[in-house]
């Protein structure tokens, strides 16, 4: 299962595709983020959002990353440019 999830996220040819990859045991999205924080010895955090606050979320980054197109990186503030590059 391992290389089937690393070949899709690491091919070109998996972009825009689904997969639904299933392993020994159902995990949810917080116990997933745990099990990925203990093997990679980080502290990661899982917080759940509604649809809307993600909506919300992605239509923010959307239209400042817009604003970056319009701007060049000397009349933002740094912050504000290393944000938007990530």
């Amino acid at each position: 299962m391992t290389a089937v999830v690393a070949a899709a996220l690491t091919e070109d040819r998996h972009v825009g595709q689904f997969y639904e990859v299933a392993g020994p045991q159902l995990l949810t999205f917080a116990e997933a983020v745990g099990e990925i924080a203990e093997a990679t010895g980080r502290e990661i955090r899982y917080v759940p959002v509604s649809p809307d606050q993600y909506a919300s979320a992605l239509w923010i980054v959307v239209f400042l990353r817009s604003l970056r197109l319009r701007w060049s990186s000397s009349s933002l503030p740094s912050s504000m440019a290393a944000t938007l590059d990530s």
